[in-house]
This record gives C-alpha cells, sequence and structure tokens, in this order.
C-alpha cells in the first residue's frame, strides 16, 4: 500500500469531530452490521462526491499550473547506452510531477475502506455490545494478519497498546468513533462518519498521553514537548451543490519545552476549499489568527589542533500577525478572484537570538489589504490588484552576527520594496518574455543598495539574476550583484 493511496484515504475519509464520552446516551440503537455498512457506504459516497468535483475542475489551467508549481516532481529519463540517461543519447527526458487523479484517490479509498472492513470494523474484534454503543478492541492478529501469516511483533505491539473504538450512532445513518488507547482511554482522535460529512479531531493533550503509552509499552524513548494543548479539526462536507475540505483550530494550540514553542490561535475555519461542480467553481480560504513559533539551531566546529568540539546555539522566532485570503476561481473563464489578502495588522518578523533579521508588511498604509483578479493567458498570467500592491521586505541579517550559507550580500542590510499602484486597479501581465505594465506604475527598489528600476503603463521588465557570492556575515561589500540591478526595461512585444 503506497502512500498516494494513504493520502487519498485521508483526503476523502478519515476525517474529524467531536462525539464525546456521552454522546451515547440520546443515540440511536445500533449493532455491528448496521456500523459497518455506514462506514463503508457513508466513505464510498463521500469518495464518489470528491471524484466528481475534481472531474469538474479539471479543465483550468490555472489550477493544472498551480498543482504543477506546488507538485514539481524529480525528472525521469529513459536509459541511453552510454549511461547518460536518455533514450538513443537523445538527451529527452520526462518531468514528473504530483496530480490529483480522480481514479487514483477513487481505487485507494475502495481499497483502504476494504482494509478497514477486514482487519478494524471485524466482528472477531468486538468486546462489549449494547443497544446504544459497540466497543471494538483490536486484535493482534486480525490487524497484523497477512493472509494465513501473522507479524507477531505487530501483533503483540497491538495487544499491548490496548486499542478500543467506541462506536455510537447520534442519528440514522450516522457513526460517531472514538480511538482510545489503554487502560485510561486516552482519546486522541474522535471521528464522526456521517452522510453529510467525514471528520476527525485531535486533541493533542491525549495525542500526548498516547505516545507517552505507546513508549511505555514497546520500551521505546520518546521524546514529548513538556505542554501539548489544544484541538484540531479536519473535516470534509457534502452541501447540496458542494463538497467542501474544511480545517480549523478549534482550540488554540500550544506545543513548546525548553527549546520549542509553537502557538496558533482558534480558528474556525482556519482554510477551506470548496468544489461546486454544476458552476465550475472552486472557493478556497484561509483566515489564521498570529502564529508565533520558536525553534533553536545548534552547530557544530572542530578545531583539529586541540581536538576540541564547540557547540554553538541560536534561538529563532518567527511571528506572524495573520494570514487570510478568500479566492474564487471560474473554470469556465479561468480566472481566480483573491479578496482580503492580508498579513494581520501588523509587521511579521523573524529574530534570531532577539535580533530582528527579517520584517514583512504588505500594504501597511492601505489597511493593509488587498484584492487581486488573476487570469490566464497564452504564457502567462493576467493580475490586477486593488487598491494596490506594496510588499516591503527588511532585511538586516548582518544583526545576527552569524556566519550564513547560501546568503546575499545584499540582505545583510537592505529593504527590498515592490509597488505597484497608479491606477484605480493597477495591472500588469506576467509571461515567459517579462512583466508588462498595463495599467498604472510599478517601482522596485533595493534602498540601502542605491538600486531601483521603474515601470509605467506600456512598459515592460525583464532580466536575469544571477547568483551572488555568500558572504559570512562580517565582510563588508559596496558593490554588489542584486536582484533589482539585473532587472531592465525592454520593448514589449
Amino acid at each position: 500500500m503506497d502512500m498516494r493511496k494513504i493520502a487519498a484515504f485521508l483526503m476523502i475519509g478519515a476525517t474529524a469531530v467531536a462525539c464525546g464520552e456521552d454522546a451515547n446516551k440520546d443515540g440511536l440503537d445500533i449493532d455491528h452490521q448496521t456500523a459497518s455498512q455506514a462506514i463503508s457506504s457513508n466513505s464510498r459516497a463521500m469518495a464518489e462526491r470528491v471524484v466528481n468535483g475534481l472531474d469538474a475542475i479539471d479543465e483550468s489551467q490555472l489550477l493544472t499550473d498551480a498543482i504543477g508549481l506546488i507538485g514539481e516532481g524529480e525528472t525521469v529519463c529513459a536509459g541511453g547506452v552510454d549511461g547518460s540517461g536518455a533514450e538513443f543519447d537523445t538527451g529527452e527526458c520526462e518531468s514528473t510531477s504530483f496530480e490529483l487523479d480522480p481514479v487514483e484517490i477513487d481505487d485507494g479509498a475502495e481499497e483502504l475502506i476494504g482494509e478497514l472492513e477486514r482487519r478494524i470494523f471485524s466482528a472477531e474484534n468486538i468486546e462489549t455490545q449494547s443497544s446504544k454503543a459497540i466497543t471494538y478492541l483490536l486484535r493482534g492478529d486480525v490487524v497484523c494478519a497477512d493472509g494465513v501469516d501473522v507479524d507477531q511483533e505487530c501483533a503483540d505491539i497491538v495487544d499491548a497498546l490496548e486499542v478500543r473504538i467506541y462506536a455510537s450512532s447520534p442519528d440514522d445513518g450516522d457513526i460517531d468513533l472514538a480511538l482510545q488507547f489503554g487502560a485510561e482511554r486516552h482519546t486522541p482522535v474522535l471521528i464522526e462518519i456521517h452522510q453529510d460529512r467525514l471528520a476527525a479531531e485531535v486533541d493533542l493533550g491525549d495525542v500526548k498521553a498516547t505516545v507517552n503509552h505507546y513508549a511505555a509499552v514497546t520500551g521505546e524513548d520518546i521524546e514529548m514537548p513538556d505542554t501539548m494543548r489544544g484541538r484540531v479539526r479536519a473535516e470534509l462536507l457534502a452541501g447540496s451543490d458542494t463538497i467542501a475540505a474544511q480545517v480549523s483550530i478549534v482550540q488554540a494550540v500550544l506545543v513548546s519545552d525548553e527549546d520549542i514553542e509553537v502557538a496558533l490561535g482558534a480558528a474556525v475555519p482556519a482554510a477551506r476549499v470548496a468544489i461546486n461542480p454544476a458552476a465550475r467553481e472552486v472557493e478556497a480560504l484561509v483566515d489564521l489568527d498570529s502564529i508565533h513559533a520558536r525553534f533553536p539551531d545548534t552547530s557544530y566546529s572542530y578545531n583539529t589542533e586541540t581536538g576540541e568540539e564547540t557547540e554553538t546555539r541560536h534561538l529563532y522566532e518567527l511571528f506572524v500577525a495573520g494570514v487570510s485570503a478568500a479566492t474564487t476561481l471560474s473554470v469556465d473563464a479561468d480566472t481566480l478572484t483573491v479578496t482580503e489578502i492580508s498579513l494581520g495588522d501588523e509587521t511579521s518578523t523573524l529574530q534570531i537570538d532577539g535580533e530582528q533579521v527579517i520584517g514583512v508588511d504588505l500594504n501597511a498604509a492601505a489597511n493593509r489589504v488587498l484584492s487581486a483578479t488573476i487570469g490566464s493567458i497564452d504564457d502567462g498570467v493576467d493580475i490586477t490588484v486593488d487598491p494596490e500592491f506594496d510588499l516591503s521586505i527588511s532585511m538586516n541579517m548582518a544583526a545576527a552576527g552569524l556566519a550564513f550559507e547560501d546568503v546575499e550580500p545584499w540582505m545583510m542590510d537592505d529593504t527590498l520594496s515592490i509597488v505597484l499602484d497608479g491606477a484605480a486597479q493597477p495591472r500588469v501581465l506576467i509571461g515567459d518574455d517579462g512583466l508588462q505594465v498595463v495599467d498604472g506604475s510599478l517601482s522596485i527598489e533595493l534602498e540601502n543598495a542605491g538600486s531601483s528600476i521603474s515601470a509605467s503603463a506600456g512598459q515592460c521588465l525583464s532580466g536575469e539574476i544571477d547568483d551572488a557570492p555568500s558572504v559570512d556575515g562580517t565582510t563588508e561589500s559596496t558593490s554588489y550583484e542584486d536582484p533589482v540591478s539585473a532587472l531592465e526595461l525592454v520593448a514589449c512585444n
């Protein structure tokens, strides 16, 4: 079973929602056959909705290009006689990339549903049963069986973990599942397999308790953060006209210990993608509250003369005030409309040992928000913004006093600004030959380097940026290559 099939199943079935210990009190009667049939039929129906939705948007060139960018894969060449990897020494190669293949999703879901029926929701695994609930106790000789053979090591671990699934039915044809571990019944995941949704809600506190239980059973030494709390929910929702995937931070997340901290504010939903097959539209939303992360970086140097090893430790801190955007992709028009684009209400920063090395502001003078319309053209995209696009990135890598690899000299102490304004709705075309300003004006500047370039309506920019040499953080330089000086005004084709 490969990872693509596992990912497909996760997309269509193993996802979200609270049922709780008392969820069955007012629920319907349930038995093993009814539960098993509902789990299978609801998962298959949702898989079919996903496949139909993907089929409806398959013709969008914008979406195809976006998926290609996200999932650029390796280059595979046919074998050649000279060892070059090219067939008949022609140098012909094929680039592989990730694709949302409806057939693979459907086939993968069907295979995994079958595995669940055989290994998990098997009558042999029933521990207790009442009119309102069924408790399945996973048996190692069932879960770890491969035909007539049983992986005994796997079976022993499964039995020792005491993995239970508590099943109840809140409504006709709907099943709630609580995944429980150990005698203490730690419940890291609650699952809904309903006719209109498939969902899973994860409790980080119980995840920590479950991992500690696993470590105790197996004897493995697993280090966990001191603090883990929060609840995260993912779900697939089937509406009358849409199929939607949604992720929510139901309860603010905090994962921290002496060295590491990740904090995410509550957001319901944090992200959502909805497909309307009839209208041939895709709507997407991102609405994250503040993000804070702290993590260490440790490096070692070895003195060949003294034989001493020196440890160097630095602390990185990332703060993002927020990330939000709402998009609508029209397959027929092949246009993408993005509204409420924002990075929060203050500067996003990266600090090293308490010194700010990067600061990012988007539309700071325009309420920190903008909208954009993106359309597909023959060799690129057509972009219109409202009211303007004003991105400022301050870089002061020198403040950290570190020896950075792969950091260009212009990043050591400078501010890059990219501003597209000067019209009610500034517009540019970006293609293989460069960038053309259609309405408004575009200016790009590196302040301390003294490099700048501007283009007004009807003018075009082009240029290739050569790699500049890396610096060690201490070398002063007054003349160096930078991305702005590599740009030039050219005749528009």
